[in-house]
């Protein structure tokens, strides 16, 4: 089974990018979702509900990167923009914790 993949990166001065910034799923998806950021460990919070079976996911170490476990898509999601927050600690920037609040989405189609 393929996954679908969201990259997350932060720049020097806390600029957060993301591949996708919208990620549209179909409503009918049976690929999970990963979280990837080579930063640091991170973590995933949902806003105003969530289209998946829990609201909040951490980044673990992989051996190559921080990610998450495999998430699958809530049967019974609501077609519609789900917001998240992400919050990156970057080892390697003396130990900032970097914060988006509001840039990301998951589009259920």
């Amino acid at each position: 089974m393929a996954d679908q993949r969201i990259w997350i990166d932060v720049d020097e001065h806390g600029n957060f990018t993301y591949r996708p910034s919208g990620l549209h799923i179909p409503r009918d998806s049976t690929e999970p979702v990963i979280w990837e950021c080579a930063l640091g460990p991170f973590a995933v919070a949902f806003k105003d509900g969530t289209p998946f079976g829990q609201v909040e996911a951490q980044g673990t170490w992989d051996g190559t990167r921080w990610r998450t476990d495999p998430i699958q898509l809530d049967p019974q999601a609501k077609r519609g923009h789900y917001h998240y927050a992400v919050a990156v600690f970057a080892q390697n920037r003396g130990g900032l914790v970097h914060l988006d609040a509001s840039s990301p989405e998951i589009i259920v189609n």
